[in-house]
């Protein structure tokens, strides 16, 4: 039997991409969401897959989208929280906040589809054991936000900068530690104080415990593509070596270029073309199936909930 490997989205809109480079105008939310869902949805049914996606609180709000994300559930996918402002550092706020940013979140998608998540990604990757902890007690099946890299400082920081971080936070987010390359690969569930839940972390490459995402492979295809394809290859090479069940991360950029956002025209990896990007997530992600069984993140969950998971705390 082949390797399972899951697959999610996340989808990060306009203006969120636009806070992180610092670009005038993202407070008025700008969206692509209306434009990039309906490629993505094709996509996914000309490959036969389907997605989790991750939407941010703040896009379920806003009316222009709502037809798009109903489409998402339509088309046989399932939708996650993503938290409502997509803050990297909601995980060092006060309990209080956390619950009422994750609540809102879920009410807003709820408002615009009909449909009670309870799946998360933190924005960023965040994590703790206080934002673990509210996702038990709201009874979440599965958190999807441990990133294990040795990089997890420097991409939390460049992916901050520019943005305006809130006085409280200055000196207090953490961007994670180079320690985290260490965390497994696999799928585990956290010891909370009162309870478990499971945890499915975002792939990196085993060994090396460099990022896999399709987005970093778009970055590296505009300096090679047959780097980009190698890059891929190596890295699926090692998690059938290693038997590890890739979680596989997309994001909305990895199906929209510089022609169709041209606000995100000096961010890594967006060339020119929608469509030529499009193609080569296509390739990517048929890659993959030539390799491994995808399947969505949320039934993966279901899956891999029947097994006999480790148990560890989150230090």
């Amino acid at each position: 039997m082949r390797q399972l490997a899951s697959i999610s989205l996340d989808l990060d809109n306009q203006w969120s991409y636009m806070r992180a480079q610092g670009v005038p105008g993202w407070e008025s939310f700008p969206t692509y969401i209306p434009v990039v869902i309906p490629d993505i949805l094709r996509i996914a049914d000309q490959l036969r897959m389907r997605l989790t996606i991750f939407v941010v609180g703040q896009d379920a709000a806003i009316p222009a989208n709502t037809a798009a994300l109903n489409q998402i559930l339509t088309a046989g996918h399932d939708i996650g929280n993503h938290s409502f402002m997509h803050e990297p550092w909601m995980h060092e706020t006060p309990i209080a906040d956390i619950t009422a940013e994750l609540t809102k979140t879920q009410d807003a998608i709820e408002r615009a589809t009909g449909y009670r998540t309870t799946s998360f990604r933190g924005p960023g990757f965040a994590v703790s054991k206080d934002l673990l902890g509210v996702l038990q007690g709201m009874g979440y099946v599965y958190d999807a936000s441990v990133f294990p890299t040795f990089l997890g400082s420097f991409l939390r920081q460049a992916a901050l900068k520019g943005v305006n971080v809130p006085a409280a936070q200055k000196t207090d987010v953490e961007f994670g530690q180079w320690t985290d390359g260490f965390r497994t690969l696999k799928p585990h569930l956290w010891q909370l104080d009162r309870g478990e839940i499971l945890e499915i972390p975002v792939t990196t490459m085993p060994l090396l415990r460099i990022p896999i995402h399709l987005t970093y492979l778009h970055f590296l295809a505009e300096k090679s593509e047959w780097l980009a394809k190698f890059y891929l290859g190596l890295a699926l090479t090692l998690c059938q070596i290693f038997r590890v069940e890739p979680s596989i991360l997309l994001h909305s950029l990895d199906f929209i270029a510089s022609d169709r956002a041209p606000e995100l025209r000096n961010f890594p990896g967006m060339g020119h073309d929608t469509e030529a990007k499009s193609a080569r997530t296509i390739g990517y992600l048929q890659q993959i199936q030539k390799r491994f069984t995808l399947v969505q993140l949320t039934e993966y969950a279901a899956l891999v909930k029947t097994r006999q998971l480790k148990s560890q705390r989150l230090r």
